[in-house]
């Protein structure tokens, strides 16, 4: 199964801004959370985003996406209309795939079942 995340900073630097969150590192944190539980679950995690949040993922937190695209430089909306790059990514996808936010981490408890039965 391909998982996608979206991120468009909306002319905000992650490193000064804290979208929500009581303060940016916390905000960093739960994206590095969710990245690292996706890529122990699943095997393709795709991150669309723009040059600012590829500088912030992938070159200084080296977070492991499979992919990330990078699509939304040139994006004009207004800030309250903040979940359209998302259905923007939705629109671009061309095979099934699971959109998870930024601040959803997985875990699964992988039981082991017996190879034989008992009766």
């Amino acid at each position: 199964m391909k998982i996608v995340q979206t991120f468009w900073h909306g002319n905000n630097s992650l490193l000064d801004n804290s979208f929500g969150w009581m303060n940016p590192q916390y905000h960093l944190m739960s994206w590095a959370l969710s990245c690292l539980s996706l890529k122990d679950n699943y095997q393709n995690i795709v991150l669309y985003t723009d040059s600012h949040g590829y500088e912030i993922f992938a070159e200084q937190l080296k977070l492991p996406y499979t992919d990330i695209i990078i699509q939304y430089d040139n994006l004009t909306c207004p800030e309250p209309h903040w979940a359209y790059p998302k259905l923007l990514t939705y629109s671009l996808q061309k095979e099934p795939f699971i959109h998870v936010d930024g601040d959803v981490s997985v875990s699964y408890t992988h039981l082991t079942l017996p190879t034989t039965s008992r009766v």
